[in-house]
């Protein structure tokens, strides 16, 4: 939970801040500040890894741009040899959407939730993957969910990446975030509609 400063350690993940990657006033202290060419190269632990198990992912969100970028992504094995395990979420700007996807080669569940954005405004997004259920929320009201047959399993291992899109084995996409990010949070259990509100509630404060 974080950033702190380079090498912010959230759960004994370090992440190195790349290509120009910095710091800004964020909503709750400094947020990572992302300039559409930067990112943060997290070397992940097994906290990071969630199997089939529940989880959820926390962040604020203040964009420069509504173009489609990959806030957060978490993978394994190579997307063109049908090997990959994954969970990101990201904008999609094609269908003005934020999108949630845990899959692995036999069960996806890619959850799309249409939403209405301004850019230069912060935004609390949570992602929350329960059983075979994921759901997105905006500002602590659930905007889309999707329940599928089957439990993916999203791995262990590979890679994790803020702020744009890590290597699955697809060449000449990258889905670079363009803005801030603030008080990212990665928790190993399924957040609760009332603890997703709370961490909105407290706002600037944060939790």
């Amino acid at each position: 939970k974080g950033p702190k400063s380079d090498g912010d350690n959230v759960g004994g993940n370090n992440g190195t801040v790349m290509n120009g990657a910095a710091f800004a006033p964020g909503m709750v202290g400094q947020a990572f500040s992302f300039n559409g060419n930067s990112y943060i190269d997290v070397v992940p632990t097994s906290t990071l890894d969630m199997g089939t198990g529940d989880f959820s992912i926390s962040f604020w969100m203040d964009l420069n741009s509504l173009t489609l970028q990959t806030f957060v992504h978490k993978t394994v094995g190579d997307v063109s040899a049908g090997t990959n395990k994954t969970y990101f979420v990201e904008y999609d700007a094609t269908s003005s959407s934020l999108r949630f996807r845990t899959s692995d080669p036999s069960v996806v569940n890619d959850l799309l939730a249409l939403v209405s954005l301004s850019t230069g405004q912060w935004y609390l997004v949570t992602a929350v993957h329960s059983g075979a259920t994921n759901i997105i929320y905006l500002n602590g009201a659930p905007v889309g969910s999707q329940t599928v047959s089957g439990l993916a399993d999203t791995g262990s291992g590979g890679y994790f990446r803020i702020g744009q899109l890590a290597p699955n084995g697809v060449s000449g996409i990258s889905r670079y975030v363009n803005g801030k990010l603030d008080e990212l949070s990665v928790y190993n259990r399924a957040l609760s509609a009332s603890e997703i509100a709370r961490i909105y509630n407290a706002g600037s404060a944060g939790v």
